[in-house]
């Protein structure tokens, strides 16, 4: 009998120090501004995708803290693991290199172009884009259609959104490309909504905004059981009420 205890608890303590994060130590999730879905309220972060991700950690025992730093840093530091994981983060067969993605997404969007209120596109020829001026975002990637495109390998990159769009007010760029929720929520932020509008067929890159793990020993199992309980918790009023406090909807 003593035996057998010996043998359990050994069993039980390997199993608490096989699993990825110790309560003792620090989970550091990296991120950058990117409203409604991460963005920094009294110098606290908040936002769907932070209040989901927290949420889920919770429940596997991981007391997690984000830090918003600009986004190509925030790659950087996942590749070289002294960051434990990534938010917002679209998947990519080069970040499938150093990130391990769960197969369930903390949320979705659809990439679209904005124009100033008096400009009248109403496509975009990707191949083709004559002289446009596009703005983009330093170290984002969008998906393969748009990232192998002329249109955004010719286009000027800036560190931030709202740099974009004073450039789109200002002529510098014609156009500027972003999720739809994004665009549209950083637009009012900076009381610009009547300003600006969105192309209205050219909707691109309809998919999932992850919570991604670096590769530590152990974490491709932890990205395993988010994604599982991540599932789970959308099914629940708690994920529809973070939904709707931040004001999500189709566009």
């Amino acid at each position: 009998m003593r035996r057998c205890l010996l043998v359990l608890l050994n069993l039980v303590l390997l199993t608490l120090f096989s699993l990825p994060v110790l309560a003792a130590e620090k989970f550091t999730i990296v991120t950058d501004p990117w409203p409604p879905y991460v963005y920094s309220e009294q110098g606290k972060p908040v936002g769907t995708d932070v209040e989901v991700s927290i949420s889920i950690l919770k429940r596997l025992g991981i007391d997690a803290h984000i830090e918003l730093l600009p986004w190509k840093r925030s790659l950087a530091l996942v590749e070289r693991k002294e960051a434990d994981a990534i938010l917002a983060a679209s998947r990519t067969a080069e970040r499938d290199e150093f990130l391990f993605f769960p197969n369930e997404a903390v949320s979705t969007g659809v990439t679209v172009f904005f124009q100033r209120a008096d400009q009248t596109l109403q496509t975009i020829d990707l191949e083709n884009p004559s002289k446009l001026k596009v703005g983009t975002i330093n170290g984002y990637s969008y998906c393969t259609e748009l990232d192998n495109s002329r249109l955004i390998k010719q286009s000027s990159r800036v560190a931030s959104l709202e740099q974009n769009f004073n450039k789109l007010l200002l002529g510098r760029i014609d156009l500027l490309v972003e999720v739809g929720a994004v665009g549209l929520y950083s637009a009012k932020s900076m009381g610009i909504s009547d300003r600006i509008k969105m192309i209205p067929n050219a909707r691109y890159c309809a998919g999932g905004n992850h919570l991604a793990f670096s590769k530590k020993a152990g974490y491709d199992d932890l990205a395993k059981r988010f994604g599982d309980e991540l599932a789970r918790f959308k099914k629940t009023a708690e994920y529809q009420a973070i939904i709707g406090k931040y004001g999500l909807r189709s566009y």
